[in-house]
């Protein structure tokens, strides 16, 4: 398995090509989050990138802000490797 930081390096490259926006990856202590801007036109192979990149992931959520939908993930630092 790769470790929590390359996986986060992987799902910021593929939220990236699905969405054509740019990720923001926040590292904290104990975990790593990757958050995206979800376009309000996103092609339905795209919406199926977006979720298929969540599948490793250890907590992930969709919320609305005033930018927007966003979609983020979090891979915890500890994890086994």
């Amino acid at each position: 398995m790769r470790t929590a930081k390359a996986q986060a390096v992987a799902l910021a490259a593929r939220f990236a090509a699905a969405t054509g926006r740019e990720p923001r990856t926040e590292e904290g202590p104990d975990r790593i989050r990757v958050e995206i801007d979800i376009p309000p036109t996103l092609s339905e192979p795209a919406r199926r990138t977006v979720l298929a990149g969540l599948v490793n992931a250890d907590r992930y959520g969709h919320d609305f802000t005033g930018r927007g939908a966003v979609v983020w993930a979090e891979l915890d630092l500890r994890r086994a490797n």
